[in-house]
């Protein structure tokens, strides 16, 4: 059998990648810096646990207070700030990106409106009883929202980690909402278990858009 070299393509001619070739450009994922939805929950969950390392006494006590406490002194006011700011910028970013359905851009920035409204109460609640309501209300709509939307990723996702960590928000919100009534002092506990529960679904949802739109 003789072997035969394969001919160069002809000049003025552009070779077509193999279909091995394509399938790989096509499956490889995005880079990072171009994933806004993962960067919002980075920065959202990563200075909030900078701050909390700062001054844990603020809600690790039996007393314990909320996040908010962290937006009120002037140590963890930056990381506070640089949280909730730079969550709502990069979840605003992604509502932009034509890669999540309709109505997950569209959810993003109702998320996006909540934690800067979220954040700008909270340098103002301590002035006032009414603006202690705002803010209150204001809390009480983020973790709603973040419920709800859990609920629809982990039915749209339908995997076990979506499961587990719709789970897991649910939990956070009965402990808050326990804490709104007056029957529990957990705040931190319910408030954490919420953005990380949502920050997990948040990533998986991404990672399933990504993989839909690869496929096509």
């Amino acid at each position: 059998m003789s072997l035969t070299r394969e001919r160069p393509p002809a000049s003025g001619t552009t070779r077509q990648p193999s279909r091995v070739q394509t399938a790989h450009e096509t499956m490889s994922p995005l880079p990072h810096a171009r994933r806004p939805l993962l960067w919002s929950q980075v920065f959202l969950v990563g200075f909030l646990v900078l701050a909390v390392a700062l001054h844990p006494g603020f809600v690790l006590k039996g007393d314990e207070g909320g996040v908010s406490n962290y937006g009120i002194h002037l140590r963890t006011a930056v990381p506070y700030t640089i949280a909730f700011g730079l969550g709502a910028f990069f979840s605003l970013e992604a509502a932009r990106t034509r890669a999540y359905p309709t109505v997950a851009r569209g959810g993003l920035v109702v998320y996006a409106g909540l934690l800067l409204l979220t954040l700008l109460s909270t340098y103002v609640y301590k002035l006032d009883y009414g603006l202690k309501l705002v803010h209150v209300g204001v809390g009480v709509a983020l973790i709603s929202f973040e419920l709800l939307a859990s609920a629809w990723a982990s039915l749209w996702i339908r995997t076990t980690a979506a499961t587990a960590l719709f789970v897991v928000i649910i939990g956070g919100f009965v402990v808050a909402g326990l804490t709104f009534l007056g029957q529990a002092h957990l705040l931190f506990i319910g408030e954490s278990l919420t953005t990380l529960g949502f920050a997990g679904v948040v990533i998986l949802t991404e990672k399933r858009c990504l993989s839909r739109r690869a496929a096509r």
